[in-house]
């Protein structure tokens, strides 16, 4: 996998967005046109059933530039806990091209609900 980043800014009941740059192994950009991307969230990474997906969105397809983002409402789906996430992409004729990005996320409560 490239590019590893834990996520520690998730909390439940609030909308999220990350803008991420994804990156070869050697460090390069990988040019993103035609791609789509699954990010699940899940409590390892062995894990059959995910705990809910990040939803992956391409900014600037020839820099690598993208999002992973997750609706107020679809995060108020998930329990409080750390788990993690993987980045798959997929090209044109979904044949995965490997994971490029995953980590920790910490899912923290809000108390405001």
């Amino acid at each position: 996998a490239s590019g590893t980043q834990d996520i520690e800014n998730f909390r439940i009941g609030e909308a999220f967005s990350l803008n991420v740059s994804i990156t070869n192994d050697d460090g390069s950009l990988v040019n993103l046109s035609g791609y789509s991307g699954y990010c699940p969230i899940k409590t390892d990474l062995g894990a059959i059933v995910a705990l809910g997906e990040l939803v992956f969105s391409v900014i600037v397809p020839v820099s690598g530039q993208a999002n992973l983002s997750m609706t107020k409402a679809n995060s108020l789906l998930l329990p409080a806990t750390e788990a993690v996430y993987q980045l798959e992409l997929y090209d044109s004729g979904q044949i995965s091209v490997g994971s490029y990005r995953r980590g920790y996320i910490e899912i923290q409560p809000n108390y405001g609900l």
